[in-house]
């Protein structure tokens, strides 16, 4: 690479005399800043700094760490990548493990409105909102940015002269965009709970509001799914249907008052969640085998007690 091209380059603080450049303006691709394939015997420690637009890590082999504000650390290693968003400040820092190969891809949402670009106004705004709404760590390449990121690659260690050509250069802006458009999806899909996170939210929502009626739309809600969905997920999480698992937190949170208290059963039915004392004692008795008024009586000898001390003490 000519020393013209590096002094034009828009980053040059990420950029090294050694690197494979790929401007966008060379194939009319005004949203890509640059792609750059760095080759490292051990990584460049690289001071503070932060980029208008936003840039795709995407290390091939090797490792290497950056570090942001706050103490925060992000090593990566071979096959996998991450996304800087634009404005964060970050820094290389010093690795002396393996030798390391990394592809870098330096984009701007807002410059596209101004030239050729493949995606529409509304998919850029999108893009925008994701990348800005990600935090900086490391995610697992998937087979389909391997293949795209080994295309790019191979473009980048060609002659500049065929990168510029008429079919190569259209290849070129559909290949990075397409990159940029899935590494954004699998970073969404890094951070998106995964479905024991979604069904662990059900209950923590089931835990909390037990003792009021709970529809199922609230439970889809929470957890992003279908009815039937959700049913099956909470199933093999649990073992159980949300309605069983429910029933059987408000036999328990009863069965705690009918031995600690002397309170009516309609009483125990609405601090617990059931609609009615006579549903009470039917889903008592088909959960613990008894009714609550057999279960109580068992715990009868510890109440009397406290009612004789208290007759006691106030005597009529």
């Amino acid at each position: 690479m000519n020393r013209s091209r590096r002094l034009h380059a828009p980053d040059p603080v990420m950029i090294d005399p050694c690197d494979q450049v790929l401007h966008g303006q060379e194939i009319g691709m005004p949203m890509l800043d640059c792609a750059v394939l760095s080759h490292r015997a051990n990584a460049r420690p690289m001071k503070w700094h932060s980029h208008e637009g936003h840039e795709f890590i995407l290390l091939l082999r090797g490792s290497t760490s950056y570090e942001f504000p706050g103490g925060k650390s992000v090593p990566l290693s071979g096959g996998q990548f991450m996304l800087v968003p634009a404005g964060t400040r970050h820094r290389g820092v010093r690795d002396v493990r393996m030798p390391s190969t990394l592809c870098a891809i330096l984009f701007k949402t807002t410059r596209s409105h101004r030239g050729r670009c493949e995606f529409a106004p509304r998919e850029l705004a999108w893009i925008e909102r994701q990348c800005q709404g990600l935090e900086p760590g490391a995610c697992r390449l998937n087979p389909s940015q391997r293949q795209m990121v080994q295309t790019l690659v191979a473009s980048l260690n060609q002659p500049s002269a065929q990168r510029v050509q008429i079919d190569a250069a259209a290849a070129l802006r559909l290949l990075v965009s397409s990159l940029i458009l899935e590494s954004i999806r699998a970073a969404r899909r890094m951070v998106e709970p995964t479905a024991s996170d979604r069904i662990a939210r059900v209950i923590q929502h089931l835990e909390q509001h037990f003792t009021r009626p709970l529809p199922i739309d609230d439970m889809t809600e929470i957890s992003g799914y279908g009815r039937a969905r959700l049913f099956t997920l909470f199933k093999e999480e649990t073992g159980l249907s949300p309605n069983d698992w429910l029933q059987r937190r408000r036999v328990k949170a009863a069965t705690t008052l009918l031995q600690t208290t002397a309170r009516k059963l309609e009483d125990i039915a609405t601090a617990t969640g059931f609609s009615s004392a006579a549903y009470f004692c039917q889903v008592f008795r088909k959960y613990t085998g008894k009714t609550p008024g057999e279960h109580r009586q068992k715990q009868t000898p510890r109440l009397k007690p406290q009612k004789a001390r208290q007759t006691n003490r106030h005597p009529s």
